[in-house]
């Protein structure tokens, strides 16, 4: 062999050696594909719906593999996810909300337990999930604002415009719409019924580290705002966390309410009273607003 043939030969031992360093074989990965995810609200009736889930967090190995954002009235086909790193078999699934109704702002719900689950996949392998999600243990948390308009009763009372302006809606148990179980709540705008304004009928007291949202379900062509109401023994004072917009299907809205409380404890003191408040203005058009599991939740 002469010098000219031993370049050669060298050169295309480089050639091959390099693409296996800049291309090396690619791990094949397994996929998890998950479909129509639901939280269970009401454990006596296994009542469970999509409304308000807004994404996933999934965590395989122990570490983050991707936050999925699912949107009940377009991923109605689910979504495939894939998995390297076979050797790891231990997963588990947060569910997640928009904070405050914002799509920018996603986060696990703290109320909400993760699924957690263990698989042994090889290459190629699909699983198959349906998740069902559940609250935490309620020993870890309080419901001090709790209504389902069931039973003929509403608990929230008129408050400011609602109770004394001569435009003020009425506040009604509705049979024919509802969320789940056999009533909502429904206010109905007109030219003469402009302004509707209500509060929780039992006040509650939280803490600067209490986590707490308010979780509002409604269904409107009106909108409309979400807060608190704030006592002392000397003033009576309010601040908006939410404008909604109207919503033509069910919606639940999960308004984190962390921020406003700790700057009103830090402002007022610590054994401030506080109630939800709900406020609309109708601009004496023709609308409504329907209303069905609004909730307090907060940590104990």
């Amino acid at each position: 062999m002469n010098y000219r043939d031993l370049f050669l030969c060298l050169a295309l031992l480089v050639s091959v050696s390099s693409c296996e360093i800049i291309n090396p074989s690619e791990e094949i990965p397994a996929y998890i594909s998950v479909k129509n995810p639901v939280v269970v609200l009401d454990e006596g009736t296994g009542f469970s719906t999509n409304v308000g889930l807004r994404n996933i967090w999934l965590y395989h190995g122990g570490e983050l593999q991707g936050t999925y954002q699912f949107d009940p009235a377009v991923d109605t086909v689910g979504r495939v996810f894939p998995i390297l790193n076979l050797d790891k078999y231990e997963f588990f699934i947060d569910p997640g909300i928009y904070e405050t109704g914002q799509s920018a702002f996603q986060i696990p719900y703290p109320f909400w337990d993760r699924l957690t689950f263990r698989w042994e996949a090889n290459p190629l392998d699909t699983l198959e999930l349906t998740p069902e999600f559940h609250y935490i243990d309620p020993a870890l948390y309080e419901t001090p604002v709790d209504e389902h308009f069931e039973g003929g009763n509403i608990g929230m009372d008129p408050f400011a415009t609602g109770l004394n302006s001569t435009e003020a809606c009425s506040f009604v148990i509705d049979n024919n719409d509802v969320f789940q179980e056999t009533g909502s709540g429904k206010v109905v705008f007109d030219a003469t019924h402009r302004w509707f304004e209500v509060i929780s009928s039992v006040p509650f007291i939280t803490t600067a580290a209490d986590n707490i949202f308010a979780e509002v379900t409604y269904k409107s062509n009106i909108p409309f705002t979400i807060g608190l109401i704030y006592q002392t023994s000397t003033t009576v004072n309010g601040v908006i966390v939410l404008s909604v917009n109207p919503s033509g299907n069910w919606n639940t809205v999960y308004v984190h309410m962390i921020s406003e409380v700790r700057d009103i404890l830090n402002t007022v003191g610590a054994n401030t009273i506080f109630n939800l408040w709900l406020k609309a203005d109708g601009e004496n058009k023709d609308g409504y607003i329907l209303f069905d599991d609004i909730r307090v939740i907060k940590e104990k």
